[in-house]
Order: C-alpha cells, then sequence, then structure tokens
C-alpha cells in the first residue's frame, strides 16, 4: 500500500491525501458489501485493479441467492467500506464471468473501466478540481517534456527545483506538473486554481495531453483518477471519478528535443511556459487542430506509406484552417474579371453541347464553376508563407508527394535517387509531421528548432554504411529561417 509518509517532499499536502485515498481503492485487502435493489441480497465482494488498469469486482452467490449477474448491464451498484463508496455504472461495464460450477456457491468476476464516487453531477459544477495521470518513468522521463517548467510545487519557492506551469485557458488558471512518487511511476497532475465545471476542465485536460503528445511523443492516456471539491459542503462536497482510458501513445520521433546541447540554450531546444499554454489554447479551441494533432501523434507510431498518409491528413486539415481566415480562396478576385471568364467558358461549353452526353457536360459544367478556386497545393504553399515560414525546395516537395501517399504510391525525386524507396517515403513522412506541426508551434508563438528526423535518420544510416563515425544529437529544422539540417552535438 502506497503510504503518505514515503512521498517527496516537494508534493502538495492535498495531492499526499489524494494519493493515498488512491492507494486505498487500488489495494487487494478491502471488502466491500455490495449494494443492489435486490432485496436479501448480502454479497462481500473485492474489487481490484487488473494489470489492463480496468477493475474487476469478484464475489460468490449463494445457493438460494437470487440474483442474475446480467444485472450489472441493467442497473447501477454500489461498493461500500469504512470510509469508501464506490458506484458502479452499467455503462462502465465490459464484461462479466460466472462460474458453472455444481458447488454450493457461483464466482462471479464484474469487470470495469470506469467508476465514481457519486450519483450527483452537481458536484462536478463550479467546484476545485485534479486530474492524476500515472505515469511509467521508466517508459517516459517527466522532466523530459519538451516544456521549460518555471514554477516549483517545493514549499521553498525559490528553490531551483521546477516542475509545474501555469495553464490560463479563458480564464482558468490550472497548475499543470509532474511528480516523480519512486523510481518506477510518477504523475502528471492539473490543479484548477478557481471553481470550474467539469466538462470545460476535461477539455483542457484533454488538449493538454495532445499538445504534450505532439512535442514529446509521449500521450498520456492510460489511467486517471479525477477529484472534486464543492466549497461550502464539507466532505459531503468532496468527490472523484476513475477512468481507464488505456490509449498511451509512445514513439521514438519526439519533435522537441529532450537532450542538451552545447551550442543551443535551452530557450531554443523547448517551449516555455507561455508557448506550451498558447500552444494548448490552440487545440482546445479549435477542434480541428485538436484532432489533427492526435493524428500526428500516432502518425509518429505508424510506419511507411500509414505514416505519410495520417500525416498528410492531419496537414490539409491543419492548412485549411489556417488559410480559411488567412487568405482568398480565388485565383482571380477581382468579380468582373472572373464572371467574364465564366460566361466565356460556359459559352464555349454550350458549342459542344450536341456532340457530348449529358453526363459528360454536366462533370465540364460543374468543373467550369470552380475553375477559379485556389488548388489544394497552392493553399498548403500559402499556409507557410502567411505564417512567415520558408520552405526549402526538398520541403515544397514533400507537400507535393501528399496525394501520391494518400494513394498509397511511392514519391519520386530525381534529386534524392540516392536513397531506396523505404528511404524516401521515411524521409517524406516525417517531414510530412514536422512541416504539420511547425504551423501549430508558429502560432503558438514558438520560433526555434524542431527536430528533422527524416533527416537526421538517413544521414545517419548513410555514415554507418560508409564507415564513418556517427555524430552525436539531431539535425535541427529552424522554424524561424530557412533550414540548413546541420547536426549538432
Amino acid at each position: 500500500m502506497l503510504k503518505a509518509k514515503a512521498l517527496p517532499e516537494t508534493i502538495f499536502e492535498a495531492d499526499n491525501a489524494v494519493l493515498h485515498f488512491m492507494s486505498l481503492i487500488e489495494s487487494t485487502v478491502t471488502t466491500y458489501k455490495l449494494g443492489t435493489d435486490v432485496k436479501g441480497l448480502n454479497v462481500d465482494t473485492k474489487f481490484t485493479k487488473k494489470d489492463n488498469g480496468n477493475f474487476e469486482l469478484s464475489f460468490a452467490l449463494k445457493e438460494d441467492d437470487i440474483f442474475d449477474i446480467e444485472y450489472f448491464f441493467v442497473k447501477p451498484a454500489l461498493l461500500v467500506a469504512p470510509g469508501l463508496k464506490i458506484l458502479i455504472q452499467n455503462k462502465d461495464v465490459i464484461g462479466f464471468q460466472q462460474s458453472l460450477s455444481s458447488s454450493p456457491e457461483k464466482k462471479c468476476k464484474v469487470e470495469v473501466n470506469a467508476f465514481r464516487g457519486d450519483i450527483d453531477d452537481s458536484l462536478w459544477l463550479q467546484s476545485k478540481q485534479g486530474a492524476y495521470f500515472k505515469v511509467n518513468t521508466s517508459q517516459f522521463e517527466l522532466h523530459k517534456s519538451g516544456i521549460i517548467f518555471d514554477i516549483t510545487t517545493n514549499k521553498d519557492q525559490k528553490s531551483s527545483f521546477k516542475n509545474a506551469v501555469l495553464l490560463n485557458i479563458e480564464e482558468s488558471p490550472i497548475l499543470f506538473y509532474y511528480e516523480r512518487i519512486d523510481e518506477n511511476y510518477g504523475y502528471f497532475i492539473f490543479q484548477t486554481q478557481n471553481v470550474i465545471d467539469f466538462d470545460k476542465f476535461d477539455k483542457i485536460v484533454n488538449a493538454t495531453r495532445v499538445a504534450l503528445g505532439l512535442i514529446s511523443g509521449y500521450y498520456i492516456a492510460d489511467a486517471v483518477y479525477y477529484i472534486s471539491l464543492k466549497k461550502g459542503k464539507g466532505v459531503e462536497g468532496l468527490t472523484y471519478k476513475y477512468r481507464n482510458i488505456n490509449e498511451t501513445i509512445k514513439h521514438n520521433y519526439p519533435l522537441i528535443d529532450k537532450a542538451l546541447y552545447k551550442n543551443i540554450p535551452e530557450s531554443e531546444l523547448k517551449l516555455n511556459g507561455s508557448q506550451f499554454n498558447e500552444l494548448v489554447k490552440l487545440l482546445y479551441r479549435h477542434e480541428e487542430y485538436y484532432r489533427a494533432s492526435l493524428l500526428l501523434i500516432t502518425a509518429g507510431l505508424a510506419k511507411g506509406i500509414s505514416k505519410g498518409s495520417l500525416a498528410s491528413v492531419a496537414l490539409e486539415t491543419i492548412s485549411g484552417v489556417v488559410g480559411k481566415k488567412l487568405f482568398s480562396k480565388k485565383i482571380i478576385t477581382e468579380k468582373t474579371t472572373e464572371s467574364q471568364l465564366l460566361y466565356e467558358l460556359k459559352k464555349g461549353l454550350k458549342k459542344t453541347k450536341s456532340n457530348i452526353t449529358k453526363e459528360q457536360y454536366d462533370i465540364f459544367e460543374t468543373k467550369i464553376s470552380h475553375i477559379n478556386t485556389i488548388p489544394n497545393a497552392q493553399k498548403l504553399e500559402d499556409s507557410f508563407r502567411l505564417l512567415e515560414i520558408d520552405l526549402d525546395e526538398e520541403e515544397l516537395y514533400c507537400l507535393s508527394c501528399r496525394n501520391k501517399l494518400l494513394h498509397g504510391a511511392l514519391p519520386k525525386n530525381k534529386k534524392l535517387n540516392m536513397l531506396t524507396s523505404d528511404e524516401l517515403i521515411f524521409l517524406v513522412s516525417n517531414r510530412l509531421i514536422m512541416l504539420s506541426t511547425i504551423l501549430l508551434l508558429k502560432m503558438a508563438g514558438y520560433k526555434e528548432n524542431v527536430i528533422d528526423w527524416g533527416f537526421t535518420e538517413i544521414s545517419k544510416r548513410k555514415a554507418i554504411i560508409r564507415g564513418e563515425r556517427v555524430q552525436g544529437g539531431n539535425a535541427f529544422r529552424n522554424i524561424s529561417i530557412t533550414p540548413s539540417y546541420d547536426d549538432s552535438e
């Protein structure tokens, strides 16, 4: 069992209490009474956490117990133990098992992926709230998140130890920080500074997790405990929720470097608190950016054509939103000239009407109606120009490959004919992820370095094949200048 006194000195007392409460829920020794609407049913139960993050309710029914285990799919149930109350809702039940033995007792197991400590949704309105995401530190080092943390949770506010940033989304300040509990695991924690509705809090938390995943390659989406404290209600105003998301993604291609470099200051390698806050704002306010970022995180884990296809969809989505407000969608903007062009084209089409089928005529008529629309390729390039991001020849080529990747074709380029097909796909796919991400980062105010994994990996592979010494570090693409792709040590 996790003991409060074993926690680090930097952790808040409130967090200490919450983590201790979580350890009580996850304890294997607690026995609960099962509460249902079935009269006369008196059953002792165990409620234990499984390796997959779900919880398992296990109990035995006596021969004379009148109870159908499918009850859990229809109605809620309540588990009660000293100091603990757990509500299991039917929507959170994902399966059950019941022994078919002829013994007097029937052993039953019910698996759930979520539960809560209340039945009153009003407790989650205008309350102070927190969220606790457990992290296996062997998979991800908490302090290497691509963020310059500038606040400490240490009691000594002058401490050099920094582990937090303050997010402020729509006038809702939230402290986002990490705590390492021991050598095996820690937590990313969110704490509201003012009262907030749960739906808004959850949306901010989700946007933050995606922003972190976008820059670090680690999307935290295992299990989460939410805590809510309603002021003025005492102990009755304190409640919780548990949710097993079970969708964590970790890949080896973070866009923001975790290493330190002798010749590059930290401010040019990581997002500061303000920039990270702006990135979270973008994802919070624009559903398209949020979903495109999830695609980019998933693309980091994919391979081959799949990686490039996901990145292409994300790039189209992001540039589409950027371009929606910043430039005209027409090649000719002068209305009189546009009308004259369409008139002449339609007049010419009518002259051939007797020589083609109606279907053919309709197709050409539709194409003429949209002839003044800027091509998608131009829209993509304009998105970068409007954000003052200069693209070199190779990057423009990568943009031109997106449709080929979407249709499963191999991109061709004479200037890159020294690359194998697999290397070319790797280069183009990773560049598309990088280019998509720098659009968001530039809008968030970050103008410094991101890793160009396509160039980094391929140049190192080529060096190994040639028997040369492989330099340490990664190749960077500076967002503010035309790329040169020099390795740094």
